[in-house]
C-alpha cells in the first residue's frame, strides 16, 4: 500500500501512528506492515468468534429473526402472535388447503381489501406463496439458510440449518401446514 502511495505521489500523514510516508524509514515501513498483519488477524479473530457465538444463540433458539414473520410482533425478546394479521395468515392457509392456488387467494385478499404484509392492497402470489411455505407459521424456527462469505450471500445446505420445532406460538397445526 505504501508503494503504491509513493508511486502516485499521494502523502499519507497520521499523527496516531506518528506516519508521514515522504519521511518514511525502512523501520518505519516494516512497523506499519507488521501493525496492519496483526490488526488483520486480530478482526479476523474478533469475526470468526462473534459468527460462532450468534451460531451457539441461534442453536439454543435464542436470536429472534430480524425481520418478523406476517401474523407475528416482536414481544420483548420472543415472537408473539398478532390477532389481526394471523387471522389473515389463517385464511391464506384455509383457502389453499381447500383447493385455491397462489393467483386465486392473492386476488381474494385484494379484493376483500385485506392489506399484505407492506401494508399495501396489492398482493403477489409470491407473497401467498411465501407465507405457505414458512415454517414459522407452525411455530418452527430456522436459522441458517445463508451464509455471507466476503459480503456475498451464500444458500447453506439444508442439512446444516437449525430448526427449532415449537419455538414459538403457532398459528396453524402442523397437518394444515404439510
Amino acid at each position: 500500500v505504501l508503494q503504491a502511495l509513493a508511486e502516485r505521489n499521494i502523502r499519507l500523514i497520521s499523527l496516531k501512528e506518528d506516519i508521514d510516508t515522504m519521511h518514511l524509514s525502512m523501520e518505519d515501513s516494516l512497523r506499519i506492515a507488521w501493525e496492519n498483519l496483526s490488526n488483520d488477524f486480530y478482526l479476523r479473530d474478533v469475526s470468526r468468534k462473534t459468527r460462532a457465538g450468534l451460531a451457539e444463540s441461534r442453536k439454543r433458539g435464542k436470536l429472534l429473526p430480524s425481520t418478523i414473520p406476517y401474523g407475528y410482533v416482536r414481544d420483548g425478546d420472543r415472537i408473539a402472535v398478532d390477532e389481526n394479521t394471523a387471522k389473515v395468515v389463517s385464511r391464506i392457509f384455509n383457502e389453499y388447503v381447500l383447493g385455491s392456488g397462489f393467483s386465486e387467494i392473492a386476488r381474494k385478499l385484494v379484493d376483500d381489501h385485506i392489506p399484505n404484509p407492506k401494508g399495501q392492497e396489492l398482493w403477489d402470489p409470491n407473497t401467498v406463496r411465501y407465507i405457505l411455505e414458512n415454517p414459522a407459521y407452525k411455530g418452527t424456527y430456522v436459522s441458517g439458510r445463508k451464509s455471507q462469505k466476503m459480503f456475498k450471500l451464500a444458500d447453506v445446505p439444508e442439512e446444516a440449518w437449525i430448526v427449532i420445532p415449537n419455538h414459538h406460538e403457532a398459528i396453524v397445526t402442523d397437518a394444515v401446514y404439510e
